[in-house]
């Protein structure tokens, strides 16, 4: 299966987005973006698909992942009485690398 490209636009006055989702059923959706991302997932467990890993997981879930890396959640609500929510950080590797020149306290992160 092809990934398809997402992209969340992030508002005029922000450098990266943020943003929130509640599903009952997480359904599979294979992609990928430019962005690390950073994904909490509450309320949920299935399994992860992340480049050619797959695994069961179950919440609350805290992933990073790198720029153009394909990934889907296959998820149902632990508790059905409440909705599975996801929490969506996605940060251009520009902005981040950014950081990681003006900050010395970052350039660890370089050698990672």
């Amino acid at each position: 299966m092809k990934a398809m490209c997402a992209k969340m636009i992030p508002s005029e006055s922000s450098s990266w987005c943020f943003s929130t989702f509640q599903f009952q059923i997480k359904e599979f959706n294979w992609h990928y973006h430019p962005e690390y991302e950073i994904c909490l997932t509450l309320n949920s467990e299935g399994t992860k698909h992340i480049g050619d890993h797959v695994s069961y997981y179950c919440q609350p879930d805290l992933v990073l992942l790198g720029p153009d890396l394909p990934h889907s959640w296959h998820a149902k609500a632990h508790d059905k009485q409440a909705p599975i929510a996801i929490y969506v950080a996605q940060i251009p590797a520009a902005w981040l690398d950014q950081q990681v020149n003006n900050n010395p306290e970052l350039n660890i992160l370089e050698t990672c």
